[in-house]
């Protein structure tokens, strides 16, 4: 075999190779802070947390829900970014005082909380003692840890 006609095969074979191996890209988080929880460490915090993960976040705060209430607000949010690559969405109304976590349905993702149940004792066990003294955005950090090491 000539040269020529072996570096295209080799070149055909990684390419298949790359194309065919499934990766996940790096992960990512957004946050909306709309109601001001988050000081800019705060936000650099959970984004520097968001580099090491292998699931993508979306944070979402709001002063309230005009009228709606925020468990349907917060399903309307994932239902949104759900599509847009997101695997689960941190949702705070701060006029409820209300916090939600939500995840994509029939995925890797729901197969980490197995359930809503479970998606209440994260918020209650990992963002709920860090809120108490101030910490929101230390809480949040502690919700995505807690999933990624699931």
């Amino acid at each position: 075999m000539n040269g020529r006609k072996q570096r295209t095969i080799v070149i055909f074979v990684v390419l298949c190779l790359v194309w065919m191996v499934p990766m996940q890209a790096f992960a990512s988080v957004t946050i909306e802070d709309e109601a001001n929880f988050f000081s800019a460490e705060e936000v650099a915090a959970i984004e520097a947390a968001a580099n090491d993960t292998y699931f993508n976040y979306y944070v979402s705060t709001v002063e309230g829900v005009d009228g709606q209430s925020s468990s349907n607000a917060a399903l309307e949010v994932i239902d949104r970014v759900g599509s847009e690559g997101y695997h689960y969405s941190i949702f705070i109304d701060a006029e409820a005082s209300e916090v939600y976590l939500n995840y994509i349905p029939n995925g890797e993702a729901e197969s980490v909380i197995g359930n809503e149940r479970n998606a209440v004792r994260i918020i209650d066990n990992e963002f709920l003692p860090a809120a108490a003294t101030g910490e929101y955005g230390q809480g949040v950090v502690n919700i995505m840890e807690h999933l990624e090491r699931e």
